[in-house]
């Protein structure tokens, strides 16, 4: 998972923003601005991150619509989370999906590392019929089993946090505590 998969996000709201009549840019990965974000911590503990966030990419790929996500991170090592991803924009008639994922977490040293993360995906209105019931279908395949996630803490305090995937072209993502 990376951060709550904004890898099955992302894939999700490129396919959302794909040109369909634009064939020649389908095979093209569009770039990640990059960020600059100073790493200020050494080690992490779980009591630091344990609670409630709500997260976004500070980096997102061009044209890619805001997604934010819900996340707990249980003191008892398992976590959740939820997002909307609104799909309606660039693709009229298909509707926003309703993404959550469940797994367990824990710190290692200047790490946040999920395991075990499991993805559900539907339409956020309930629909199962036509172009979202299709959506729905395909993402329910793509995505019923996240990548877990191994992303180098930046930063942690009271209030946020910022973590970045070790994988390539990762996003880098904050979240804000919720009271």
């Amino acid at each position: 998972m990376r951060l709550v998969a904004p890898a099955a996000i992302a894939s999700l709201t490129l396919l959302a923003a794909c040109d369909i009549a634009d064939l020649d840019t389908f095979g093209s990965s569009p770039s990640r601005p990059q960020i600059d974000i100073p790493k200020e911590v050494t080690t992490v503990s779980a009591a630091e991150i344990t609670g409630s966030w709500t997260c976004r990419e500070l980096n997102p790929y061009p044209d890619m619509p805001n997604v934010r996500i819900a996340m707990t991170f249980a003191a008892d090592g398992t976590m959740s989370a939820e997002s909307t991803v609104p799909m309606e924009q660039a693709m009229p008639g298909a509707g926003d999906m309703l993404m959550t994922w469940t797994g367990d977490w824990t710190v290692e040293g200047d790490r946040l590392i999920t395991r075990g993360t499991e993805v559900e995906t539907v339409m956020a209105d309930g629909s199962d019929t036509g172009l979202a019931g299709m959506m729905n279908q395909f993402m329910a395949r793509f995505s019923d089993r996240a990548e877990d996630l191994n992303a180098e803490v930046l930063r942690v305090t009271a209030t946020e946090f910022v973590i970045r995937d070790q994988s390539p072209d990762a996003a880098t993502i904050a979240c804000m505590r919720q009271a």
